[in-house]
């Protein structure tokens, strides 16, 4: 009787705790990151750290980070909601004030941001797949409430909205904090709130996190401890996006954009303009000029233009923000955006807008929007290719305006932009990418391919050789571009990817004076015969030197022929044969003066490398009088080209190769002189001696 009593005190006791747990914390595990600190909630931890809330329907449950989270070098939170059914989705969350998750963290100060995300959709819907909305605010007891400006209250400042679509339900969400290139990103899902200039001296050492968690039926999140470290990085290549671009780092040394904004499977056929745009985060001086070297993927492109140009100094303050007036002087929640996003960068910022459809260009300045020119892209229709699929945009900025130049050719001159618009942040200028698309069209999106901004540049021309055993050192024409010191790196495999790799600074030297580049012969001693690809790199952009490290054996020199010039007088009946050395090459063409394929053959030699060319005698007589260029060529296995050129003087019967109404640079019949049968007959008879001993001294 005793054994039973203690047995159903204990399972009373149980039972108790079970219904009480609603209203406090219940931990599996003492080390527990995450605590119920307010409101209605259960919290279990297991082994591995992972705390699963679980809240009443209808009541704020407030957790707290039991660690002191410092952001400096950044930290992000994971949370997850493992179904449906785990907490109320609710389309209308955003005005009801209902369905949310709140993630703060302040300093001791009280400076921080808060975040606030609604659960709109699930991942059932068919337009709205997993779409959440977050407002990321900054707080800081400081602030004042502005009469004119809707985003500052009391402690407040609204900062902006924007949009995820990772799924609600069945997937891990990260709220990341964290600085980069001096400013803060506050991220969800990947996705961060535009930077502000204004709180980049923000601390945010020894923070105190919580969690508030708001859902109408009863909710089921499962919180992690925190990851020390970023996330997600915001700035690649010296450039900044927003977070739903794919990037690729190229084994040519380039960096490839995907912008594909999710907000077009919402928004199809309507209008939308990027919030991805791209925005460098270095500064370049305006009194020099920027030259932005970039290939634009034309054959799968969504934007019916695209934007390039220089950003003034306040570039970030000039985008328009989607944000939302919460609530009306009564309180009650409306949701309506009372500041959208749009093409502000574009219009506030002087660029060109190249539209992708007609190959017309325009300025982005609204007062010149009216003015067009044609621009011939080099990126092809099939999608970037190589370093040749590049469009070059240099800007000239003058005291009073701009002139622009595309692939070396002037595309506008006297555009609005002068120096003076830079002079107060010490004439720097910061360029960016901005897209823009009337019809969103989820299956296409903006692809786009950066070399770099004032990236190295080659000063010479033409194929680079070093043969083997030389052992001499190989220098090329390169300049900086003013823009930082110059470093050589090559293409490596590893793990099955090819990465950049530094070449050791033992193996090449740069001379800025000279403008030189000088890679040591050691950098190829002891590598296989082949073409290499280097990468002399400045501050923000590379220069891709391609070099042949050639066999000696193989052939460099150039075909020969037996004479260097010949005489056909016309009516001739043998063909003309034309003796050729194609040394150690290999035979590949033969053109010039209009020849065509059945107008000549080409006989290699059995024993040498002595071939012939036999020019027939129709072709010959033919042309009229006058002095044509032919060129051999050959190649070899390096797949190098080399050549000959010789040149066959045409003369009449008469002995003219230069008659009064002739024409050395076409065929066609010639005009002969009357009466000259005699004489030609006697051309004709020296000219077929002179063929017969050509013939027998070849045999010879």
């Amino acid at each position: 009787m005793k054994k039973l009593v203690s047995l159903l005190t204990l399972a009373l006791v149980a039972v108790c705790m079970l219904t009480m747990g609603c209203m406090t914390a219940f931990a599996a595990d003492a080390d527990a990151k995450w605590t119920v600190t307010g409101g209605g909630a259960s919290i279990t931890t297991d082994t591995s750290g992972v705390s699963t809330v679980v809240t009443q329907a209808s009541q704020s449950a407030l957790l707290t980070y039991q660690d002191k989270v410092s952001f400096q070098d950044g930290a992000n939170f994971r949370y997850l909601i493992a179904q449906a059914a785990d907490i109320a989705i609710d389309a209308n969350a955003r005005t009801s004030g209902k369905n949310y998750i709140k993630l703060t963290a302040l300093n001791a100060a009280g400076q921080g941001v808060e975040f606030k995300i609604y659960s709109l959709y699930s991942r059932v819907n068919t337009l709205k797949v997993g779409k959440m909305e977050t407002d990321v605010t900054y707080l800081d007891p400081s602030i004042e409430a502005s009469e004119t400006d809707l985003t500052i209250t009391d402690g407040r400042q609204y900062l902006e909205s924007f949009t995820t679509y990772a799924n609600v339900e069945g997937a891990s969400h990260y709220i990341d904090i964290h600085k980069e290139q001096g400013l803060w990103y506050f991220a969800i899902d990947g996705l961060t709130a535009l930077p502000v200039n204004s709180i980049a001296g923000l601390e945010l050492n020894d923070c105190t996190v919580t969690m508030e968690i708001y859902s109408e039926t009863a909710a089921t999140v499962r919180l992690y401890p925190a990851i020390d470290g970023p996330k997600y990085s915001f700035t690649d290549n010296n450039w900044m996006q927003l977070g739903s671009d794919v990037i690729t780092y190229l084994s040519d040394d380039t960096v490839r954009y995907k912008v594909a904004d999710k907000r077009a499977a919402e928004f199809p056929g309507s209008e939308i303009r990027y919030r991805e745009q791209l925005i460098s985060t270095v500064g370049y001086d305006v009194r020099e000029p920027i030259t932005i070297e970039f290939s634009y993927d034309v054959s799968n492109a969504s934007a019916v233009w695209y934007a390039v140009g220089l950003g003034r100094p306040d570039v970030l303050e000039s985008i328009d923000k989607v944000q939302y007036d919460l609530y009306d002087k009564l309180g009650n929640g409306v949701g309506y955006a009372f500041n959208m996003y749009s093409d502000s960068l574009a219009a506030e910022n002087d660029g060109i807008m190249f539209q992708t459809t007609t190959g017309l260009a325009q300025p982005t300045y609204r007062p010149q929007n009216g003015r067009l020119e044609a621009y011939t892209t080099n990126s092809p229709s099939t999608g970037y290719n190589d370093r040749t699929s590049m469009d070059t945009l240099t800007f000239v900025v003058g005291e009073t305006g701009t002139t622009l130049y595309h692939n070396g050719k002037v595309l506008f001159e006297d555009l609005v932009t002068k120096l003076s618009d830079f002079e107060s942040n010490g004439y720097m200028a910061y360029p960016y990418f901005h897209f823009f698309e009337d019809n969103a069209n989820v299956a296409k999106g903006n692809t786009i391919v950066i070399k770099g901004v004032n990236a190295a540049k080659r000063t010479d021309e033409g194929t680079l050789k070093l043969v083997g055993g030389s052992n001499q050192d190989l220098v090329v024409g390169l300049s900086d571009c003013d823009n930082g010191e110059i470093t050589l790196y090559e293409p490596v495999v590893s793990d099955g990817q090819t990465v950049m790799q530094q070449v050791s600074s033992e193996l090449y030297s740069y001379d800025k004076q000279s403008q030189q580049l000088t890679v040591k012969y050691g950098y190829f001693d002891g590598k296989a015969y082949d073409v290499y690809n280097l990468y002399a790199r400045n501050a923000s952009g590379s220069e891709e030197i391609k070099v042949r490290f050639s066999d000696p054996t193989l052939a460099t020199q150039s075909p020969t022929t037996d004479q260097s010039s010949y005489t056909w007088v016309k009516g001739g009946t043998e063909d003309l044969t034309v003796t050729v050395d194609i040394k150690n090459g290999i035979y590949s063409s033969f053109s010039g003066g209009g020849i065509l394929r059945s107008q000549y053959t080409y006989t290699p030699g059995t024993d040498s490398s002595v071939g012939r060319i036999v020019i027939k005698a129709d072709y010959l007589n033919s042309k009229k009088a006058g002095t044509f260029t032919y060129t051999v060529r050959t190649t070899n296995v390096e797949e190098e080209t080399f050549e000959a050129t010789f040149t066959i003087v045409i003369q009449d019967e008469n002995g003219d190769d230069n008659p009064p109404d002739g024409d050395n640079k076409g065929g066609g019949c010639g005009s002969t002189a009357a009466g000259a049968g005699t004489l030609a007959g006697g051309f004709a008879v020296a000219a077929a001696a002179i063929f017969l001993f050509r013939r027998r001294s070849q045999r010879s």
